[in-house]
């Protein structure tokens, strides 16, 4: 039985639970994600030279 489990839904895996004491905080960061992934679906993500900045600090020989 090699079942794969099935994958959790976006928000769970992104945004605290519901235990998290500091709603405002949470609110924040919730804001800040949501605008990051409509800028990269509209294609405002980052330059080919910064990418190939971030890939040279990361990887070696890359």
């Amino acid at each position: 039985m090699n079942e794969k489990p099935k994958p959790l839904p976006f928000d769970d895996l992104t945004f605290p639970t519901d235990d998290n004491p500091d709603a405002a905080l949470e609110e924040w960061q919730k804001k800040k994600i949501r605008r990051g992934l409509k800028a990269a679906d509209e294609g405002r993500f980052a330059s080919p030279d910064r990418i190939k900045v971030i890939v040279a600090k990361f990887v070696p020989n890359g």
